[in-house]
């Protein structure tokens, strides 16, 4: 008898531990990797100190209380992450239909799809798909090769699930350095071409910014390209602002198309160089050739908003990446592929660079050197995660009657380790999770087909 089983039956002889452990995992969503907490809460009454009511872990399975990891990488912890999806949605959304705080009428107001990548670091392997038809990666008439001796084309026609796929032509003509220091710039670049766009509207009205009256609100989600560079996905929003900096429509003559020349001429404004030491030149910190900017519409914004909702999610999964911060006896042992084994020792070996220190680059070399977060947004783009964490949480309070007063609750609390004690614990977490997966699959099912039972159900 395998472990993991012996492990469930053992949780199987007690039906009361049973139920009471089978309640902690749906209260976690399943989580994969809850953290064990120890300690007790104790009630008291705000008027005369008495307490009221005590909740103790002793009483719970093991002794412990699990709480959900609340980690956002889907290749982590899938169902916390499902539920960092379903946030990064919601706040996606109100920012363009209005709701949780922000005024519908914004959905009068000029928004724009922006996409903005990286530049070229050298040539990779890659799939070209012109009107539906793949296309060779790199086709080259009359042949040739790179100082390496190596042939600079390559007529493959690449599978979407080619392992070539992202990988340099030539390794050694691939510029490392360059790639690291880009992506963990990248932030600062972004920030430079935000406070730029305010600049190019007013150019483009021809009035200055003071007079200009309206304002850039954005959510942004960064995501890792094959070939381990970042891109960004924004979408902008223009405010118009009243005399009491309320938001309002703007101006007639605020269009989309002037918002999208103002971002690509943002795009094309903001660069800089990277550090570098005394009497150096650092390397240019610019965004490629490929800026697409494009209105959005009733429509085309519900499949923006779920798209940047999925790549919230994501971190160099789709690089062959790693998910961990390093140590120094992890960089012999890398198992990923050579290519991003040479991002991951370029960003260990710039990280001893004077002029480089402020970049932490050991620090974020599991990352490829980018430093920011995935998700960001502007202050008054739309709602936010605490808010929405906030309201989630008073839900299920007021679901179960218990939402009341809880700032006289005594709490005692003291971390225990992370993950489950056992493989059968950990067995049923994830069995428990494919199957709330099948069932939400199967009532949105019911919803598409029959709304009305399903609301029933």
């Amino acid at each position: 008898m395998t472990t993991a089983l012996q492990n469930v039956l053992a949780r199987a002889a007690d039906p009361d531990e049973w139920e009471r452990f089978e309640r902690q995992l749906r209260a976690t969503g399943y989580c994969r990797r809850p953290l064990r907490l120890k300690g007790r809460v104790d009630s008291v009454d705000p008027k005369t100190g008495e307490v009221v009511r005590t909740y103790s872990t002793e009483d719970e399975p093991d002794g412990t209380l699990l709480k959900c990891c609340g980690n956002r990488r889907e290749a982590v912890c899938p169902s916390c992450a499902e539920v960092y999806r379903g946030d990064a949605y919601q706040l996606v959304a109100s920012g363009m239909r209005g709701g949780k705080g922000v005024p519908e009428s914004v959905t009068e107001h000029p928004m724009v799809f922006l996409t903005l990548t990286a530049p070229s670091f050298g040539p990779v392997h890659s799939r070209r798909v012109d009107g539906g038809q793949a296309r060779r990666c790199r086709p080259r008439r009359d042949g040739g090769t790179c100082p390496h001796g190596l042939p600079v084309g390559c007529s493959v026609v690449h599978d979407e699930d080619d392992e070539r796929l992202g990988e340099p032509i030539c390794a050694e003509c691939f510029d490392y350095e360059h790639a690291v220091l880009w992506n963990a710039l990248a932030p600062e670049l972004w920030r430079r071409t935000a406070i730029q766009l305010p600049r190019e509207l007013a150019r483009l009205v021809g009035v200055s910014q003071k007079k200009l009256r309206v304002r850039v609100s954005y959510v942004k989600v960064a995501e890792f390209q094959r070939r381990g560079a970042l891109h960004f996905h924004c979408v902008l929003r223009l405010d118009g602002l009243d005399d009491n900096g309320e938001v309002v429509a703007p101006p007639a003559r605020f269009t989309e198309q002037l918002l999208i020349d103002a971002a690509q001429a943002a795009a094309r404004h903001a660069s800089f160089l990277s550090p570098a030491p005394p009497n150096a030149t650092g390397r240019p910190i610019r965004w490629g050739g490929q800026v697409d900017a494009r209105a959005l519409d009733e429509e085309t914004s519900k499949l923006t908003a779920r798209y940047l909702a999925k790549y919230a999610t994501k971190s160099t999964e789709a690089v062959g990446g790693l998910l961990y911060r390093l140590e120094g006896d992890d960089i012999d042992r890398l198992r990923v592929r050579p290519h991003v084994q040479r991002y991951v020792k370029t960003a260990w070996n710039l990280a001893l660079r004077r002029e480089l220190h402020p970049l932490k680059l050991r620090r974020w070399a599991h990352s490829l050197g980018f430093r920011g977060h995935c998700f960001t947004k502007s202050r008054r783009y739309s709602t936010t995660f605490t808010a929405l964490r906030q309201a989630r949480h008073e839900h299920v309070l007021r679901r179960n009657g218990e939402l009341r007063d809880r700032s006289s609750d005594v709490r005692r609390w003291h971390y225990s380790g992370s993950g489950y004690r056992t493989p059968g614990d950990a067995w049923l977490a994830e069995s428990g999770r494919k199957r709330a997966v099948e069932q939400r699959r199967v009532a949105r099912e019911e919803l598409r087909t029959n709304p009305l039972e399903g609301r029933r159900r």
